[in-house]
């Protein structure tokens, strides 16, 4: 499952590559759900049916709130075909659907980005690729999909996470900061 737009920061027809790669040794399907442009639907679908891979890649429109849990729920890997997207890059954010798919204990292909490892240091669940990568994506695609007991990895280390990230936590880090800092 791949949610959000399918804009200039997503790599798509790396993505659509990947899953034709894939699909030669595992029977994957992709739902691309979250687009609201549907000239951009448009394009996407048919860059995927000139890649003989409609059959097995849906494209949606953009869920209501109310499905998107259903929608990762019933999903079996949370995919961000996200390239070297400079607001990423640059100010450390994580998209959003990386935390709605770990929140899920769902199994994520993501890009191998620092901010990434900094929250998650040992990615368990995981599988990270390079971004512009298609084989590094391909990969990762296939180790999620082939071992389904990520998802149990995937809870785990949400929970240490959550441990070392809680408000708590990062008040006492301040703390400490401040006392080394002005004693």
């Amino acid at each position: 499952l791949v949610l959000g737009d399918l804009g200039p920061g997503r790599d798509v027809g790396g993505l659509i590559e990947a899953i034709r790669r894939v699909r030669k040794t595992l029977p994957v399907h992709l739902l691309l759900a979250g687009e609201t442009n549907a000239a951009r639907r448009r394009e996407v679908q048919d860059a995927i049916e000139n890649a003989g891979v409609a059959p097995f890649i849906t494209v949606r429109r953009d869920p209501r709130p109310e499905s998107v849990a259903r929608l990762i729920a019933d999903c079996d890997v949370g995919i961000l075909p996200v390239t070297d997207h400079a607001a990423y890059a640059r100010h450390g954010l994580l998209p959003e659907p990386l935390l709605e798919f770990w929140a899920s204990h769902r199994p994520i292909v993501a890009p191998d980005w620092p901010a990434l490892r900094e929250v998650m240091p040992d990615a368990h669940g995981c599988a990270l690729f390079t971004p512009g990568d298609i084989d590094s994506l391909a990969d990762a695609i296939s180790a999620c999909a082939a071992d389904p007991s990520l998802g149990d990895s995937v809870a785990t280390a949400r929970s240490s996470v959550r441990q070392g990230n809680a408000t708590s936590a990062r008040e006492r880090a301040l703390r400490s900061l401040y006392n080394t800092l002005l004693p």
